[in-house]
């Protein structure tokens, strides 16, 4: 199974955090951004935008419900794994970045995206654990400008404290490589995935979408 992730998923981030709060059911205490997402039956409802412009100034905004919940929570000495599944897997062709499956540590929480809902196996699991996690239990604010090695222009990672909340936001900005554009995905404490924007694609449309509260 070959498994792809976007660039502002992957993130070297502080991996060291004090434990507040424990997975159900998993024995694995997980920081409070991370634990909701290992909670059996967990339901989400994101409020979904997806606004296209057929010039600078003229646009159309289609709304959507998009209904995710955790199906499956699975602990093991070192991790726990859960299945998150959704009402929908992209929006109006853009991909839903919430279905999936997700592995909690102490360290941190680490996403699979769907697979054609095909269970990671342990090879796939241990070698996402090997890199850093999408977003550590205790994160540190920062922001990495790189080079890309093909355009050899700057691209941006980063991460910031949530403006909506106790929580934080991984974002990327690749708007100066070919078909780039910006991304973000916020985890807030006690709700998980809180909300995220994506506007990559070299082309004039945007995805946004918040969990209601």
């Amino acid at each position: 199974m070959t498994l792809r992730f976007p660039r502002a998923l992957i993130l070297g981030l502080c991996v060291v955090a004090p434990i507040v709060n424990a997975a159900p059911d998993a024995g694995i205490a997980l920081a409070p951004h991370i634990a909701p997402m290992f909670e059996k039956g967990r339901t989400w409802v994101f409020d979904t935008a997806f606004t296209s412009w057929k010039t600078d100034v003229e646009k159309a905004t289609a709304r959507a419900k998009v209904t995710c919940k955790v199906v499956s929570v699975t602990p093991s000495k070192r991790f726990v794994l859960s299945h998150v599944t959704c009402s929908k897997l992209d929006v109006l062709g853009r991909k839903f970045p919430v279905p999936g499956y997700y592995v909690g540590t102490a360290a941190g929480l680490w996403y699979l995206p769907a697979n054609d809902d095909k269970e990671p196996t342990a090879d796939d699991i241990h070698s996402r654990l090997a890199e850093p996690p999408t977003i550590a239990s205790a994160p540190k604010p920062f922001e990495k400008v790189s080079k890309d090695s093909i355009e050899s222009r700057p691209y941006i990672d980063g991460l910031r404290p949530s403006a909506k909340g106790d929580g934080w936001c991984v974002y990327s900005d690749t708007s100066k490589l070919a078909d780039g554009g910006h991304t973000s995905l916020c985890y807030l404490n006690g709700i998980g995935i809180e909300s995220g924007f994506d506007d990559v694609g070299g082309e004039l449309a945007r995805l946004e979408y918040t969990a209601r509260r």
